[in-house]
């Protein structure tokens, strides 16, 4: 029995400074469970190939250095008894020792039921494609069906599993056993030959590739440079990451270099903690493996499911320090960072970028970076149950980027507290995707502090502040159908420079807003309106409670529909109502403000005439019309238009006019 090897013992094996000869030898000698050790020094070594065998490999703070374009440690476990499925049924088992203990699970039938004992880890797997899956354009190779279990008990042909099945199969349905195979590497450093920046082959091997094991652990790891990823985890049941460090890494996908840190391919219930990515493509990333039609080779089949990665930091990552496909499910973010991404040559510079569905990201930060949270659905089926859950933003250009691909809609898109700093010129973008954001703190400095474009949001207990220096600032612009729905919102206004904006635009007719318990903190600044709408759009306002410490200017196109809007201002004034004269008879708003001083201002595209005055809201409110335009505006007389002039005014450049409202008809008090 040999259980423990020192590398060096067969250094009589090494040529030319190249150690792969003596770690081969070593790993072959080596027992099942057995211990490679590594002392203290560098190792040229690559190719390194352990199958079906369980190991550890302990190092010393020891360096191995890639020496040739193959993975230096090959470790694959592997497969047996595979058989075909009869049948797969949920029912309910009955334990006989408790029969009031009851689990609904599935029960597969089999060709051969002694080949499987309780507590084996099987493989359950079809020729049916992953919903919703990107496929490459092939015919022949797919993303197939595939899904990790253990088995509680066999009663004869008949196989039942402890929980029930995620998926539905029915293609070719086979089950396979994992075999118990096992690895464990720690206290390495790798780094890759220097030729190899300049050698003829394109260099893109992994540093270390495990396939179908289980229960694996690495820690205490790092690389000084690499190609493609460190790690690479195909098909593994159970695994656990801590303290490793992987840097340098390439991106250059022309070259099939990809720079992964941690590459998860249809792996099941793996822990990640403690770790930092310096300079990938992605700290953490999922893929799935293509299949060839009937092929009965079970790691190709599946994709990764239940993942927790925590305590992690992503640095200078070209794309996202943590990505997340399509196929993956119920991957947790928790406590980790993302610091200075950026766009790289294929990447989004997004902290955590998101495609697929049961995804939860608490507690984490982003700053430095070009976006934080990009949350994305390019098919249907895919991204759906999002949740970010008290997370920050510091220094970013967008905040949120949350969209779907045209003629989808992204759902059940959840934020949960956190704080969200972006500095772009749009710091939030909600694009065909339904949003709910619930206790969270908005601080925007760009042109635009959130586009709804074809989306529904609504924001509960949220706040909104504006430090932009844009003259036009929009706090929301709600463009191409989109619904904002606001209860108990904080517009916080003291630190911006704003002169001249709209805290909110609408665009187009379908658009909406509807709220309750708005309060504009502003002081001393002015804002050049609270709603606006462009273009032949025409707006809805609906149930608007606003109060604001200081007098606004507030700015309403005739064509803008409200109803049921409150304004309270310190000074008893709704601020500026203004009303957009673009053809005769047209009759300006007072959207149901009831405070002692309506000022409303009027513009018009060449001379005009005014409509009947709409009658007031409360006896004694004081009502000052102004016309703003170079062009003259003619008020009519007579009850037959609500006021009691006896001849026509006509208002020039700059001339007010003022009325007061004594619960019949407006009064004028400049006769």
């Amino acid at each position: 029995m040999v259980n423990y090897i020192d590398v060096k013992n067969y250094q009589s094996l090494v040529n030319n400074n190249d150690w792969t000869s003596a770690f081969q030898k070593a790993v072959d000698d080596l027992d099942n469970n057995g211990v490679l050790h590594i002392p203290f020094g560098t190792y040229n070594a690559s190719n390194v190939k352990i199958r079906r065998k369980s190991i550890k490999i302990i190092g010393n703070n020891s360096t191995i250095i890639q020496n040739t374009n193959n993975a230096v440690f090959d470790i694959v476990g592997g497969f047996e008894n595979i058989q075909k499925v009869s049948s797969t049924k949920t029912t309910e088992y009955k334990y006989v020792s408790d029969t009031n203990n009851v689990i609904l699970t599935n029960k597969i039938g089999v060709e051969n039921g002694t080949a499987f004992l309780e507590g084996d880890i099987v493989k359950i797997f079809s020729e049916d494609e992953i919903d919703f899956a990107f496929q490459p354009q092939t015919t022949q190779y797919k993303k197939r069906k595939g899904e990790f279990a253990e088995v509680l008990k066999v009663e004869g042909n008949e196989v039942y599993l402890k929980k029930p099945l995620r998926n539905q199969y029915s293609s070719k349905v086979r089950l396979a056993k994992l075999m118990n195979y096992t690895c464990q590497i720690e206290g390495l450093e790798f780094d890759v030959i220097s030729e190899s920046e300049h050698s003829d082959i394109n260099w893109n091997a992994k540093m270390i590739k495990i396939v179908s094991c289980k229960n694996v652990i690495l820690k205490n790891l790092k690389s000084i440079k690499g190609y493609e990823a460190f790690v690479l985890l195909t098909s593994v049941y159970g695994y656990k990451i801590d303290g490793i460090h992987p840097k340098n890494l390439r991106n250059e996908p022309q070259f099939e270099r990809y720079g992964y840190g941690i590459n998860d391919a249809g792996s099941e219930n793996g822990i990640i903690s403690n770790c930092t990515f310096t300079n990938c493509r992605h700290g953490f990333t999922t893929s799935t493996l293509l299949s060839d039609i009937g092929e009965n080779t079970p790691e190709k089949y599946g994709a990764t499911y239940n993942t927790l990665i925590s305590d992690c930091i992503g640095i200078n990552c070209s794309g996202s320090s943590f990505d997340v496909h399509e196929e993956a499910t119920n991957i947790r973010f928790i406590n980790c960072e993302s610091h200075n991404d950026y766009p790289g040559q294929i990447g989004s510079g997004y902290g955590f970028q998101v495609r697929s569905h049961d995804i939860l990201i608490s507690n984490c930060i982003v700053s430095g970076s070009y976006g934080g949270f990009y949350i994305f659905k390019q098919y249907e089926g895919t991204t759906y149950n999002v949740t970010i859950q008290n997370c920050k933003t510091y220094d970013v250009e967008t905040s949120l980027q949350i969209k779907s691909a045209d003629n989808m809609t992204l759902k059940d898109v959840s934020i949960i507290d956190g704080y969200f700093h972006s500095t772009g010129k749009v710091g939030n973008v909600i694009t065909n995707a339904e949003v709910i954001v619930d206790r969270a703190y908005f601080e925007t400095q760009g042109y635009q502090g959130l586009m709804l474009n074809k989306a529904m949001l609504t924001l509960k207990d949220v706040t909104l502040k504006v430090i932009s220096s844009y003259s036009s600032y929009r706090l929301i612009d709600l463009i191409k159908t989109s619904i904002l729905k606001m209860k108990s919102i904080t517009i916080y206004l003291k630190d911006t420079k704003v002169s001249d904006g709209k805290l909110f635009r609408i665009s187009d007719v379908s658009s909406s807003i509807s709220a309750s318990n708005m309060e504009i903190i502003s002081g001393d600044k002015l804002v050049a309106g609270v709603f606006d709408s462009r273009g032949n759009g025409i707006g809805k306002l609906k149930a608007i409670n606003i109060e604001a410490d200081s007098d606004l200017l507030i700015f309403y196109p005739s064509n803008f529909e409200s109803s049921q809007v409150v304004w309270t201002t310190p000074n008893k004034s709704s601020g500026f109502i203004q009303t957009i004269l673009s053809s005769d008879g047209i009759q300006f708003q007072l959207n149901g403000a009831r405070d002692k001083i309506i000022y409303s201002e009027l513009v018009a595209n060449t001379k005009r005439t005014l409509g009947s005055f709409p009658s007031g809201n409360e006896r004694g409110q004081l009502l000052i019309l102004t016309n703003v335009s170079t062009n003259p505006i003619v008020i009519k007389a007579g009850t037959i238009n609500n006021n009691n002039l006896k001849q026509d005014v006509e208002l020039l450049e700059n001339s007010s006019y003022s009325f007061i409202w004594n619960g019949l008809i407006w009064s004028s008090i400049d006769l």
